[in-house]
This record gives structure tokens, C-alpha cells and sequence, in this order.
């Protein structure tokens, strides 16, 4: 269905490699959502079933359903390119799963598919969507705590092989926590320190020999002299925390991964010589859905807009020289 006939009504969504992901996340969000409907899905079998919801096995049927306006891809790492590739083709405008690729130039490929069919293609970093996420990056585009200097981003996490079974497959999922969770810390900072470079100054990857990496620790500079400390481990407790410092302050966010619930929230302001604090409690909710209410709206008024693509393929192409960095200093 052309642009045209998708105006006047929620946009149908399709979701192409539905598994845990999109069983957690998605089912509710899209129909919650306000522009969007989900119509179909596509699995390897015909085990799900949800009322109003067709369910395919083969992508090319899902493809070729008129019902489906744009497909939300949630496939394994690996197959992004193919799938996103293939739905473009297809006519669809085509929401990506994080991270775009596991490779910059898979990433390339993908934009230029979008350009050549001029359909709308924008990578799922949901946390840009993050109500804490937001309400910090306003407080710094006021210059509250002065003259950015540093900024560090924590995630641990226990991979749940169970629940994703291809984790821990190098030829699915392209590598490890870098890749999978470290991707959440390196957008979030890139998301609030607004930055057109970044230089690597330095990684190290913890162990070396598994076929996916569990543990990493990052260092970055942004071209306004910014520093950055990354660090992400996929085989410690959960802990996820947040912290930009300036010349007049800082601002600390625990939990700042978090799609739902409650997230600690703190600045700490420095005036006339004495520290003032402010702690608050957010409350987060419907970041997927506003997500797709962003997608769907972007899709509809200008589908030719690639700068959420591009913002995927610059969070790769800095991953890639972190893998690139962390393998010299093995």
C-alpha cells in the first residue's frame, strides 16, 4: 500500500523473527501504541497465536501481505541485513531491532537499500525514547552543570541463554556484550553528548578465547575533548548506572537502561562554592511505544529521512574500531 493510503489510519505492522524479544516487548506496544497496529507476525512455526494476528513461517508471505505497512525487524544479529534488505525490497518501511548490523559496511548496504526504494529504515535504540534519558539531555542542552568533561556508562547483565538461545553463537550473533549491551551504553552517551567524533582511545576485553566476549571496558573521546568510560559485562548481577560530570556539577541516573518501572535519579549542582543535591524517582513507561509512534510518523511524513539509520551505522563503525582496538591490546 502506497504512502497515500496509510495516512488515515494506524500503520500495520509486521513483525518479522518473532521470538522472547518481541513476545516481552512488542505484542502490548504495538497495539498500544497510537499509530500503529500489529497485523502479522512471522515464526518458524505456528505455535503463537493471537487473536486479529496472522501468523506466517515463511518471510516472504509476511512480505506479501497487503495488511503489513512496515516490518519490525527482531531477528538474530546476523540476518538483519538479509531481512531488512528483503522487506525494503518489498516496499516496506522497516523498523531494525538494535544493533543495525554486526558489520559497518552490512550497515551501508542497508541505507542504501532504503535510499533506492525510498522507504523509511530506523534502528531501535529505545532508550533515546527513555523519559530519564529525555529530561537529562534537557538539562544539559540548558548547560545546568557547565562544561561537559566526562561521562561514564555501566551495564551488567546475566545473558539468559535460554531465553535466546544464539547469544553465545558467534556466527549469529556476530560477537558478545560489546555488541549486545554495550551498544545500550554507547548510544545513551552519544544520545545526550552530542557529538559529531569520536576517537577510541582505548579497549579491553575480558576473556579472551570464548567465542563471544562476556566482560569490556571502553574509553572514548568525543572531538570536544569529552572523556568517556564504557564498561559492560554479560555474566555479573544486573546493575546499570549513569554519570556526566561538568564544570558546575553532575548528574548521576541508576537504571538508566530500564523500559518500565522506576529509575534514581539525581544532579548535584555546585553554586558559590556550595554543593546542592537533588535526588528524584522517574517513573518509566511506554518507551516502546513511543518509539513506534516516532517510526511510524517519520515513515508517513518523510520516509527519505535516514538519520536514525545513520545514527545505527555510527554506533557500529565505533564498535567495530573498539573490537579492532581491543584485538591489538590482546
Amino acid at each position: 500500500m502506497g504512502l497515500t493510503g496509510i495516512k488515515s489510519r494506524k500503520m500495520g505492522i509486521g513483525i518479522l523473527g518473532y521470538g522472547r524479544f518481541a513476545n516481552k516487548w512488542l505484542r502490548d506496544a504495538i497495539p498500544n501504541s497510537r499509530q500503529a497496529r500489529l497485523v502479522s507476525i512471522q515464526v518458524r512455526s505456528r505455535s503463537i497465536q493471537m487473536p486479529g494476528v496472522t501468523t506466517y513461517t515463511d518471510i516472504d508471505d509476511l512480505l506479501a501481505d497487503p495488511q503489513v505497512d512496515a516490518v519490525y525487524v527482531t531477528s538474530p544479529n546476523e540476518f538483519h541485513e538479509e531481512h531488512v534488505c528483503r522487506a525494503l525490497e518489498a516496499g516496506k518501511h522497516v523498523l531494525c531491532e538494535k544493533p543495525m548490523a554486526v558489520l559497518p559496511e552490512q550497515g551501508l548496504r542497508m541505507i542504501e537499500a532504503a535510499r533506492r526504494h525510498r522507504r523509511y529504515l530506523a534502528v531501535g535504540h529505545m532508550l533515546r525514547f527513555s523519559p530519564a534519558l529525555r529530561q537529562i539531555k534537557a538539562l544539559l542542552h540548558k548547560n545546568a552543570i557547565g562544561k561537559l568533561l566526562y561521562a561514564r556508562a555501566d551495564f551488567s547483565y546475566r545473558i539468559n541463554s535460554e531465553m535466546r538461545t544464539w547469544v553465545n553463537d558467534s556466527s549469529i550473533a556476530g560477537r558478545g556484550v560489546l555488541l549486545d549491551g554495550g551498544i545500550h551504553c554507547l548510544d545513551s552517551i552519544r544520545y545526550l553528548i552530542d557529538s559529531q567524533s569520536w576517537s577510541v582511545q582505548g579497549c579491553v576485553i575480558q576473556p579472551a578465547g570464548l567465542p563471544v566476549e562476556t566482560s569490556v571496558a571502553c574509553l572514548l573521546e568525543s572531538a570536544e575533548g569529552v572523556g568517556v568510560h564504557l564498561s559492560a559485562h554479560s555474566d555479573a548481577p544486573y546493575r546499570n548506572s549513569l554519570e556526566i560530570i561538568g564544570s558546575g556539577g553532575r548528574i548521576k541516573l541508576e537504571g538508566f537502561t530500564r523500559c518500565m518501572g522506576k529509575a534514581s535519579f539525581e544532579v548535584e549542582l555546585e553554586r558559590s562554592g556550595k554543593t546542592h543535591s537533588v535526588a528524584n524517582v522517574i517513573d518509566i513507561s511506554r518507551v516502546y511505544e513511543r518509539q513506534i509512534d516516532a517510526f511510524c510518523s517519520m515513515a508517513r511524513k518523510n520516509p527519505i529521512d535516514d538519520q536514525s539509520a545513520l545514527n545505527g551505522l555510527k554506533n557500529i563503525e565505533i564498535i567495530q574500531a573498539l573490537y579492532l582496538r581491543g584485538a591489538a591490546n590482546s
